[in-house]
């Protein structure tokens, strides 16, 4: 198909774009060695198609990870977490916020990701410190100003977050959907079965904990009757 405003320029066929990864690949090899391969990618401008997934699998099958963003807009693509049905060795890791700037809107993302998904994904352009439209004629002490308090924002809020990059992402996102995750709620208690050390979000309503087996408290939120738990256990079961 054509181009587009945002897409300005697309490949002519199939084969001409994996032979522009292919010599991509040459490139990165003769230049940083294949042991640097990379190992996630980031489609330029968020656009990407099953077609060019699959041609990117073929090229550089040591991509394990395709990160667009988790909410879109016209042609964007835009993904939940989760594995990649059509080439199940792939895994989306959705970007929810990106940049260096702590504003109201990147608040409400990492709100908003914590809220839904229960994964804040960050993306930093490095091309932001030099070009002065996307950094906001900002300097570098700024936009590192800016990401820390960003960090702060998130580590304020939500103290039971774990920082892990995007290889380690991907193996406990991996893991978790593996695990076989069920709850059983009666009048009296909660029982779930989980894997000793995943985290558990658990909405009380008007209930209030007497006892808590098989996990430790990480939070308790001050206004809201929610628990931040950690399985310790195989088993978690909270009495009231």
């Amino acid at each position: 198909t054509g181009s587009t405003e945002v897409n300005l320029a697309r490949w002519p066929t199939r084969s001409a774009m994996e032979e522009g990864l292919r010599e991509a690949r040459r490139e990165w090899v003769q230049l940083f060695g294949e042991h640097t391969l990379p190992f996630a990618y980031v489609a330029p401008n968020n656009i990407i198609s099953d077609e060019g997934i699959a041609a990117l699998h073929r090229v550089f099958p040591s991509i394990k990870v395709i990160s667009s963003l988790r909410g879109g807009k016209a042609e964007e693509t835009y993904t939940e977490f989760g594995t990649y049905e059509k080439i199940p060795s792939l895994y989306f890791i959705p970007r929810t916020s990106w940049g260096y700037l702590s504003t109201p809107e990147s608040q409400a993302q990492i709100a908003s990701a914590v809220g839904g998904a229960g994964v804040w994904s960050h993306f930093l352009h490095a091309d932001d410190v030099f070009d002065p439209h996307r950094s906001q004629g900002k300097s570098w002490p700024e936009l590192k100003a800016g990401l820390e308090k960003m960090l702060a924002f998130a580590e304020s809020h939500y103290p039971w977050l774990r920082y892990v990059t995007v290889e380690e992402a991907y193996e406990i996102l991996s893991r978790i959907d593996r695990a076989p995750v069920a709850f059983r709620l009666e009048a009296d208690s909660l029982t779930m079965s989980a894997e000793p050390g995943l985290l558990l979000r658990v909405r009380l309503n008007e209930r209030r904990v007497k006892k808590i087996s098989g996990a430790r408290v990480l939070y308790t939120y001050q206004r809201m009757p929610a628990l931040i738990l950690e399985a310790t256990s195989h088993e978690v079961r909270l009495e009231f």
